[in-house]
């Protein structure tokens, strides 16, 4: 338990991050999808 206490704000942070750029690399796929359907 005393480890997962000392690792909790890493994980945290590494899951905010990950929840943030989630949605921002879906929407460069979109965006690379409809530049190379077009081309």
């Amino acid at each position: 338990m005393r480890k997962l206490r000392g690792g909790t704000r890493a994980t945290d942070m590494n899951g905010s991050i990950i929840r943030f750029l989630a949605p921002l690399c879906l929407c460069f796929g979109c965006l690379l999808l409809r530049v190379s359907v077009e081309e």
